[in-house]
């Protein structure tokens, strides 16, 4: 079997998309070796240099956004029979990978029109909420999920069929969180080593909505002044934002704002709390589709983890976490200090040893293994729809 993994994206920056993108690329590219291939948009030349990679090289540049958005998908349009020609792709022992709604569309348009041969792998993180989630879905041989309940509304709102669709949990690299000791890694940081650290570690806001911050904020006036909020990750504008909401309410000298760092120093800051939040709102986006992939790696982080009560997040942490309920000050206080509480040492330690046992078996390699065993496997069954 060859795999290409395709993207309109650039990975020039480091969004959780090409986080993603170049983590799985890595682990299909060790896995499968010469039978893999990664097309970008653009990418760095220092980036993911022991991956079988093809850049495009697409710079296009407009004042008007949907045009410079829609222009890599026109190029792309042309060049992708060109490349399938070029490449012998056109065969069922080819498998075309992308978590990209519209490069999906442009594969299969261009299937129907050639009756190409080649197999469609869609990883689907969300749902768009038009004609591409339907299309997409039932025209898909097989399709990756993030979590069990967008799998099921592929099967209700898509009509995808259930035997196709596989949820593919993970997303982690162990090797960033082994070794430093708590205080030491606090002092290293610059953070404080006399205080409880109960931090969060991402971006501040995804599509223009607030991650739970805010909450985080107002949940500090009801703890003890030794416990200070951590926040890893944000823009600057953000975090003047919040900056200036913890001001207004007398909290500003027990946060500590910090901006977007690496992957690597993520995973620094994130062994360095004493707890770790995934505050998520209960909004649309967050309950139906945002599983985050900081999920896993608070796991690997060795630490308490606190998140807010939405079904996504609890397939994976319901025996390992303690939640609270989303938006609500009152109650993630009440869990941060049950978790500090010395009588509860004992279920809090379990929790974190739970984690680390679990995370074991949800890195970018399992993950990869398993996207690649569900394809082989399928192929293998000539009763499989579409095969």
């Amino acid at each position: 079997m060859r795999l290409v993994q395709l993207t309109t994206k650039n990975l020039l920056s480091a969004t959780a998309d090409n986080v993603y993108i170049m983590n799985l690329a890595r682990s299909f590219n060790k896995i499968m070796g010469k039978d893999y291939r990664l097309v970008v948009a653009k990418k760095k030349l220092e980036q993911i240099p022991d991956v079988n990679t093809l850049s495009l090289e697409l710079d296009f540049r407009s004042k008007i956004a949907r045009i410079k958005f829609l222009l890599p998908y026109l190029y792309c349009f042309f060049w992708l029979p060109f490349y399938v020609k070029k490449n012998a792709l056109d065969s069922k022992d080819t498998v075309i990978f992308t978590n990209d709604p519209n490069f999906l569309l442009l594969i299969i348009w261009w299937r129907k029109m050639c009756n190409y041969q080649y197999k469609i792998c869609s990883d689907w993180h969300m749902l768009f909420g038009n004609f591409k989630d339907g299309y997409n879905a039932r025209n898909s041989d097989f399709l990756i999920t993030t979590s069990e309940k967008l799998k099921r509304q592929l099967i209700e709102k898509c009509g995808a069929d259930e035997r196709k669709i596989k949820v593919v949990y993970g997303g982690v690299d162990l090797s960033n969180y082994s070794g430093g000791e708590n205080g030491n890694l606090k002092k290293g940081l610059g953070l404080p080593t006399d205080k409880i650290l109960v931090g969060y570690v991402g971006f501040y806001k995804t599509i223009g909505m607030s991650k739970g911050i805010d909450t985080m904020i107002r949940t500090l006036p009801l703890l003890e002044g030794n416990i200070v909020m951590a926040f890893v990750g944000g823009w600057k504008h953000e975090i003047d934002e919040y900056l200036e909401m913890a001001r207004d309410m007398g909290v500003d000298k027990r946060c500590i704002f910090v901006e977007k760092v690496s992957v690597e120093m993520a995973a620094k800051y994130e062994m360095a709390m004493d707890i770790l939040t995934i505050p998520y709102p209960d909004k649309p986006h967050f309950r139906d589709y945002g599983f985050p992939m900081k999920v896993y790696e608070y796991m690997a982080a060795g630490k308490p983890i606190v998140y807010s009560a939405l079904e996504l997040t609890e397939e994976v942490l319901h025996d390992c976490g303690f939640t609270f309920r989303p938006d609500d000050a009152v109650a993630l206080a009440d869990k941060i200090k049950y978790i500090i509480d010395k009588k509860n040492e004992r279920v809090v330690k379990m929790s974190v040893e739970t984690a680390s046992k679990k995370v074991a078996g949800l890195t970018w390699e399992k993950k990869a293994g398993e996207i690649i065993n569900l394809v082989n496997y399928a192929k293998s069954i000539n009763n499989h729809p579409n095969l």
